[in-house]
């Protein structure tokens, strides 16, 4: 089962939970503070994913650049910069890669940006191999020239002669809330 899946999952025992509850209340035979509860099992959660990405350490690329911000930005790039392999986790904020100017070295360099909510955009020079994956719960992929918009979107593009380039980027965006570009 796929990260956005397993997410997909929690998510939906989640709200499925709070729902009896809640029909339970109206219902006259409980008497649970359906509000604080979802911010008691919110709290959980986030302190569990916290917890989890510290144990998980570099996840899927071990010799990544890996950057954990919970809120604020982030924001790599400009002239002359070495791209290498990137893992971004974020909470509440946006990220913004400039590849335009970035020396790539050959082989294929990957980048992963999970996030909660905020936008990503990641900027890349129009002669650059990509395959770019993008999933959001709730907002819009726009990747090469495809949108998607709306509620569990998710998408994969690839540019041209990808598989046979010798540079080439691979691109892992997530965000539960927000947008990625």
């Amino acid at each position: 089962m796929s990260r956005r899946d397993r997410g997909l999952v929690i998510l939906g025992a989640f709200i499925v939970v709070w729902g009896i509850i809640a029909w339970l209340n109206a219902l006259g035979l409980t008497d649970i503070d359906v509000c604080g509860l979802f911010w008691a099992i919110a709290l959980i959660a986030i302190g569990g994913s916290f917890i989890w990405g510290a144990v998980r350490g570099g996840g899927e690329l071990p010799a990544a650049l890996r950057k954990d911000k919970y809120l604020g930005d982030i924001r790599m790039g400009g002239e002359g910069w070495e791209l290498r392999d990137i893992d971004i986790q974020m909470g509440v904020g946006d990220t913004r890669l400039d590849l335009v100017g970035a020396r790539i070295p050959p082989g294929e360099t990957s980048i992963r940006v999970s996030g909660w909510v905020g936008t990503v955009r990641i900027w890349v020079p129009p002669d650059l191999a990509v395959r770019a994956q993008g999933g959001t719960w709730v907002g819009t992929v726009n990747m090469l020239g495809n949108r998607r918009e709306g509620l569990f979107r998710e998408f994969t593009a690839s540019s041209p002669g990808y598989d046979d380039a010798e540079t080439k980027v691979r691109i892992v965006a997530e965000q539960i809330i927000g947008d990625i570009r």
